[in-house]
């Protein structure tokens, strides 16, 4: 999504890049999915507000990373668990940014 944005009309292609980056770092640290496969999105329709849910997923991402990390059993882990928590609030401040019509989304 974030290769898509970078190409929006209206969208800012350094900060779109450098969500992608982010979320690409986070993607290196974690091992591959067992099942499935990661989604493949377009751009979402004009405007900051579109964005919104896609931030709400990487928080939602920030939290579970953290919460994992606190987790007994994943002690080994916790120090990587923390960097991919905080490669996905970074691209979650990032992306609020990517779009300029009339500032970041609330």
């Amino acid at each position: 999504m974030a290769d898509a944005l970078a190409l929006d009309e209206g969208s800012d292609e350094m900060q779109a890049m450098l969500v992608g980056i982010k979320c690409a770092d986070a993607r290196r640290l974690l091992p591959p999915p067992e099942h499935g496969r990661p989604w493949e999105l377009g751009a979402p329709g004009p405007g900051s507000a579109r964005l919104e849910p896609y931030g709400a997923l990487l928080r939602h991402v920030e939290a579970a990373m953290r919460r994992l990390a606190a987790v007994p059993e994943c002690a080994d882990d916790a120090e990587q668990l923390t960097l991919v928590a905080s490669h996905a609030a970074a691209a979650a401040d990032l992306l609020m940014t990517v779009r300029q019509d009339g500032g970041p989304a609330s």
